[in-house]
């Protein structure tokens, strides 16, 4: 009986789809689970590479796709009672992800469970954003009430309300009765927030965990990480500044403590990347004070004229 669907947007997946699927395939539950693609114009091989998994393929036009409609649209087609959200590059960690992912919605009162994205130590993937696990991670049950997120300051809001569709899980009912919001980006931020001010109950399981990496040029970091601050503004009212922060140095003492490989390379790319972050802080600091709101609105749409993509590895 299918009482899971797991829902993947694809387009021009070839070199990471295989890793995706062969790790679900690989999941302790997966004869409860069907697999949904919904692919988006893909032109590099990705469609036959698809006929060799038992999967159920939707194509949609490229011009049709947004992140959050086209997941909708997954919802829609899905005969599971739960629906499971992550993306054609991301690859589980173990055989259990799928089963960390459903087993809290035992408890009636949650709506949705959201993983972790790792990145793994691999030499291929940037030292500086490897991922550090300190303790064993727990699940935590999540709910605020009005009250509480309105006294809370914009960086508590996005420390505590986060949300990730890379590795997540919804109840069906919840998603057809608060679906995803028609959006270019953040759909899953957007209605984790909405849902946390409707008083519900959201779950955060770190076990559920994926590795997911995108190896990113200056161009593609500069426009994500506007988006990202962007949504941040929308969402939590967080303004960014493009001010130093002792975060921004634990990429270069990861580099230097953690690797033994293309050391000096490394910390230039780290360079780069955080000089694109703070040109992107500096751009909305710049535009929020000239133009308010409404320059950052106009500015946000002509960036994401052209959705940024990064390659999962070198």
């Amino acid at each position: 009986m299918i009482t899971i669907s797991i829902v993947i947007p694809v387009k021009n997946g070839i070199s990471t789809i295989e890793r995706c699927l062969n790790a679900i395939f690989s999941q302790t539950i997966i004869k409860e689970a069907e697999v949904i693609i919904i692919d988006s114009g893909s032109t590099d091989g990705t469609l036959e590479v698809l006929k060799n998994y038992d999967v159920r393929l939707y194509q949609i036009d490229p011009n049709n796709f947004n992140h959050g409609a086209t997941r909708n649209f997954g919802v829609s087609l899905a005969n599971g009672e739960i629906i499971v959200m992550t993306v054609q590059d991301a690859m589980a960690s173990d055989s259990k992800w799928l089963e960390s992912l459903i087993t809290p919605f035992e408890d009636a009162s949650i709506a949705g469970v959201c993983g972790r994205q790792m990145i793994a130590h691999d030499n291929q993937n940037n030292p500086g954003a490897w991922t550090e696990t300190f303790s064993d991670p727990q699940f935590r049950k999540v709910s605020f009430s009005k009250a509480e997120l309105v006294q809370m300051s914009p960086v508590e809001r996005k420390n505590n309300c986060g949300w990730d569709n890379v590795t997540a899980a919804y109840r069906k009912d919840m998603l057809q009765q608060i679906p995803f919001p028609i959006t270019n980006y953040s759909e899953d931020i957007h209605w984790a927030w909405q849902m946390y001010h409707k008083g519900f109950h959201l779950g955060y399981a770190p076990q559920a965990s994926v590795f997911h990496y995108h190896h990113e040029n200056y161009i593609y970091r500069y426009k994500r990480h506007f988006i990202e601050i962007t949504n941040h503004f929308r969402v939590y009212g967080l303004k960014a500044y493009p001010a130093l922060k002792k975060s921004d140095l634990i990429p270069f003492y990861r580099v230097l403590k953690k690797t033994k490989v293309n050391k000096f390379n490394w910390l230039l790319y780290n360079v780069r990347l955080i000089t694109a972050n703070k040109m992107a802080e500096s751009l909305f600091a710049i535009t929020y004070w000239l133009n308010g709101e409404k320059g950052i609105t106009k500015k946000y749409y002509q960036l994401t004229k052209e959705v940024p993509i990064g390659k999962s590895n070198l």
